[in-house]
């Protein structure tokens, strides 16, 4: 998933979900920081 904010971090957890094997890519560190703390990026 390129860009993880409003919608595509919404988008990668809901294909997540599915099964689906996600990867995250964002310019903004914070972000990706986030995620990885199982907290939301926005």
């Amino acid at each position: 998933m390129v860009g993880c904010g409003y919608l595509g971090a919404v988008h990668a957890a809901s294909m997540a979900e599915l099964g689906h094997e996600v990867v995250g890519i964002d310019v903004d560190g914070s972000k990706i920081a986030a995620l990885n703390e199982a907290r939301a990026p926005f």
